[in-house]
């Protein structure tokens, strides 16, 4: 279970995050929302974004005109390097992990840092690694006090969390990115409304709630793993940048072993490329459910939606939100740690306060948006770190704000545990053309 400080961090954090979304949410006249019409694409942009899709990038790439191409610091040298398991747009595996990380504020920077490290650069003196970052970035002589009981003591604070992270799949992100923010509070208030009830009937045997993000202010994030890009068009351009090198006008290239856009770099996508990219990734056709004709097997599937609904899995893993089906998101951010069993903490009733607190806006560095299911069939391995290589290892895995669930699938029968993946397994990637 998670410490008492921690437990409180946690429910302090998901208030400021709350008290945001409800506050926007009236500033734009309730939860009615603004409805979002996806443009239009012909068939002649989405073909010139395939053919970026799938191009290998390289050191002043034809390409990229006046741009330097590739890098000079890059995780891949195309898109679909990371992104093919199932067809072109799909996970990637393990071999595509990156390694991210936040910075906490400091004396003379009163903001999170966040910033990748990249595996490859185009010149030696370039090259990334977490030793560097920790030289750019020092620990804090006496940055956290140490609560305990009556006495306090003040401690060194490193401030720099790395983690490392899975491509994920980017089938259906096209009507991902149409979904109003109003469905997304909406789910996230009847559930809490459903929780108070129940916690007025004395049932307290449910799953935490969660928190919806507002990056800068803007519509609820839905895209990556943080939930920190609010649009398609972002989370594309800013993946050109920091995962290939190639600045474009929403986002530049960073400069090496500094983590911060370079401001020179000249543009290595024309406006008319970008969006020839954000064409076909938005595009790219959704997950279905794929039930087995055999009657049995399908039995089996629709058996096992049924005990994923009864262990609770649809609180957070939504079927439906607005007019999308099949999704199982609610794309709220989560924490499914458990810090006694991972060393985090302090233990007992011990508080740490770090000397700057994190601004509200940004999750802490153990919460993560909840992913689409569907298509899970095809994006193995799993979670956001890829470490859970099957499915039964990702619901084994869901501790914390998910642990009632958790709880509830350990507590069934073998043979209901396997129904349950089956349904899991029907949820597939869409059948693609093979050209």
């Amino acid at each position: 279970m998670p410490t008492k400080s921690s437990t409180q961090r946690d429910q302090r954090y998901a208030r400021k995050m709350a008290a945001g979304v409800i506050t926007m949410c009236v500033l734009s006249g309730g939860f009615v929302g603004i409805a979002l019409r996806g443009p239009t694409y012909d068939a002649e942009q989405i073909a010139a974004g395939r053919v970026l899709f799938t191009h290998e990038f390289t050191v002043d790439d034809p390409l990229c005109g006046d741009g330097d191409g590739l890098g000079p610091v890059f995780n891949a040298t195309s898109c679909v390097a990371c992104h093919f398991q199932g067809g072109v747009g799909g996970a990637g595996d393990n071999s595509g992990n990156v390694t991210t990380f936040e910075v906490d504020p400091d004396r003379e920077r009163r903001e999170v840092a966040t910033h990748v490290v990249h595996q490859s650069a185009t010149r030696k003196e370039f090259k990334e690694s977490t030793r560097t970052v920790r030289r750019l970035f020092r620990p804090i002589p006496g940055g956290v006090r140490v609560i305990g009981g009556c006495s306090i003591r003040l401690q060194d604070h490193n401030p720099v969390h790395f983690d490392v992270v899975h491509s994920p799949a980017l089938f259906g992100v096209g009507l991902i990115d149409e979904i109003r923010d109003s469905a997304i509070s909406l789910h996230s208030v009847k559930r809490l409304g459903r929780r108070t009830a129940d916690n007025f009937r004395g049932k307290f045997d449910h799953n935490s709630t969660g928190f919806a993000r507002s990056p800068q202010g803007q519509r609820l994030g839905r895209f990556g793993w943080k939930g920190q890009f609010a649009s398609l068009s972002d989370f594309v351009a800013a993946a050109c940048a920091m995962e290939l090198g190639l600045s474009n006008r929403q986002h530049r290239q960073p400069i090496p072993r500094e983590h911060n856009p370079d401001p020179l770099a000249r543009p290595d996508m024309t406006d008319r490329q970008l969006d020839d990219l954000i064409a076909f990734v938005a595009t790219l056709p959704r997950p279905r459910q794929v039930v087995p004709d055999d009657h049995a097997m399908a039995k089996r599937v629709e058996v096992g939606q049924r005990l994923f609904d009864q262990a609770k899995c649809n609180d957070c893993h939504v079927e439906q939100l607005g007019d999308i089906d099949g999704l199982y998101s609610d794309f709220m951010l989560y924490s499914l740690e458990d810090r006694r069993m991972s060393g985090g903490g302090y233990g007992g009733t011990v508080e740490v306060e770090l000397e700057f607190e994190r601004p509200g806006t940004v999750p802490l560095p153990e919460h993560w948006q909840t992913p689409p299911l569907w298509g899970v069939a095809d994006s193995a391995p799993y979670f956001h770190d890829g470490a859970s290589p099957t499915l039964s290892a990702a619901i084994d895995r869901h501790h914390g704000a998910a642990g009632h669930s958790r709880k509830l699938y350990r507590s069934m029968q073998a043979f209901e545990k396997e129904m349950l993946i089956d349904f899991l397994r029907s949820l597939r990637a869409p059948r693609l053309p093979s050209s």
